[in-house]
């Protein structure tokens, strides 16, 4: 099969890392993005660069990694292309433009929700289905750092959409929304504290004004915590027992970064594999739990 042209619109902080990920996989890469210095990088892994998208441009995929208030427009353009668009997250800020777009393209369109591929949640979500530990009682996460290189939204846009498809992958569905409490500063939403459903529960935490690094995952069962932490390249840590130290399992998960697994997803779709796991309703649902969430905290 000859191999895949991808477009990559956007090569900020994100972009970068996804155009040295596709350089790993086999397909060629060109990067489209005003910013000389997305040409700099570009010309650094071997990547044609153009300032702009013109016609004379072709391509059998494109991946748009740019700003999140510019997904709308720049998506619009590239619906009229006929090639599959992969979307970073989140997919569009407004459900209204979010529908527009799956009218328009809904079977093209893949929202990129890198957490769905992670190889540790997979493994979770595998534990939910088989029931080795009972019934699944709720998922509690966790996403902390200092600030955010994305200055066009806040927190409720960079980070909270990444823990609803987690939610998504561990319960199958988003429960219904019971509370939430926003962090705010004159700059907007730095964060927010989020709590669904009943049972199974789905709690959500937030925030860009925690002094280190957080990723933290707990899936609540009847006879165990399962937990998946941010530099814990060992596995799944499985918490057991009553007593007032737990009793500790590590189940080991593959070690390919989430990234890459995603990207070699989209690949084989181009060539003739299965659909990526997440599609265009996916990614108009994470819009509307979002905007719900900013209706409630007003």
């Amino acid at each position: 099969m000859t191999v895949p042209t991808i477009a990559l619109f956007g090569c900020g902080t994100w972009g970068r890392v996804i155009l040295e990920t596709l350089g790993r996989l086999d397909c060629r890469v060109i990067v489209i993005d005003p910013d000389g210095g997305a040409g700099a990088c570009a010309d650094a892994h071997g990547a044609p660069w153009h300032p702009s998208d013109s016609p004379r441009l072709g391509f059998d995929a494109a991946i748009v990694a740019t700003p999140a208030s510019t997904h709308f427009d720049v998506v619009s353009k590239l619906c009229d292309r006929g090639v599959p668009l992969f979307v970073e997250k989140p997919f569009t800020l407004s459900g209204t433009d979010a529908r527009a777009l799956v009218d328009r393209a809904g079977e093209r369109l893949f929202p990129l929700h890198v957490w769905r591929y992670h190889p540790g949640i997979v493994a979770m979500a595998s534990l939910a289905t088989r029931g080795d530990f009972g019934a699944v009682k709720g998922v509690r996460t966790f996403r902390t750092n200092w600030t955010s290189p994305r200055t066009d939204v806040g927190a409720e846009w960079t980070l909270l959409p990444h823990d609803l498809t987690i939610c998504l992958a561990l319960l199958g569905r988003i429960p219904e929304l019971r509370h939430a409490v926003a962090e705010r500063s004159p700059g907007g939403v730095n964060g927010v504290l989020a709590c669904y459903g009943s049972e199974p529960w789905f709690v959500a935490d937030v925030s860009n004004r925690y002094e280190g690094k957080n990723r933290q995952v707990r899936l609540h069962l009847e006879s165990a915590v399962v937990v998946l932490e941010h530099g814990e390249a060992e596995g799944l840590r499985i918490l057991r027992g009553n007593e007032r130290s737990p009793a500790i399992d590590t189940i080991p998960i593959d070690t390919t970064p989430a990234l890459e697994v995603e990207l070699r997803a989209c690949l084989d779709y181009l060539a003739g594999g299965e659909r990526p796991t997440c599609g265009a309703e996916e990614g108009l649902e994470i819009v509307r739990q979002v905007e719900m969430i900013r209706t409630y905290i007003g």
